[in-house]
């Protein structure tokens, strides 16, 4: 098998700034590992209105004030991303390992 994913420790490295990526964590509550499709949002990168719903554009548990750019931004932290809406969700759980998404397959291989 060529070009094996393999996991990479948070810790060690970090992703890109909103990379689409899955992640790995133990829930608090649970015994089992969780895996999620996810994006890295970097410290003061993203402002809210461009990543969050309305509703959450001020939020101050998702949301930092910045008062040299008179704007909210996203805090720092995973956000697992939603195919149902264009809601991101904060992961509020110690991610340990992440993973570059894999290729798309390619048409017309392995027929």
């Amino acid at each position: 098998m060529k070009n094996k994913q393999v996991w990479i420790d948070f810790k060690k490295e970090k992703p890109k700034c909103l990379e689409r990526i899955l992640v790995s964590y133990k829930p608090r509550s649970g015994s089992k590992y969780v895996i999620v499709l996810a994006q890295y949002v970097k410290p003061k990168t993203i402002l809210s209105e461009d990543f969050l719903s309305e509703d959450y554009w001020t939020e101050e548990s998702v949301t930092d004030y910045d008062e040299e750019r008179d704007a909210y931004l996203v805090v720092e932290g995973f956000w697992e991303m939603s195919f149902e809406s264009d809601m991101n969700h904060k992961i509020n759980e110690d991610i340990e390992f992440w993973m570059p998404l894999p290729e798309p397959p390619k048409l017309g291989v392995n027929k």
